[in-house]
């Protein structure tokens, strides 16, 4: 069986998920540069992919904006 490339494995979390973020591309699909994965699958592949913002607090008490990111159908 072949195995997956990081980019496959970001698509397939996005179409099984609907949307992904930094912590879910890091702990899922093992990649550490999501946006870009992203690019590749926007501007090689041609995929329609929407970003949208959102605000998280983290441990410390700090809000932080994370993207995340997810297909257009």
């Amino acid at each position: 069986m072949k195995k997956l490339t990081r980019t496959q494995r970001v698509l397939k979390y996005m179409e099984s998920h609907k949307s992904i973020n930094h912590l879910e591309a890091l702990y899922k699909c093992g990649t550490n540069r999501l946006a870009a994965y992203i690019w590749i699958l926007r501007h090689k592949q041609g995929y329609k992919i929407g970003k949208k913002m959102v605000k998280n607090t983290n441990q410390f008490g700090d809000v932080a904006e994370v993207a995340n990111y997810y297909l257009i159908t």
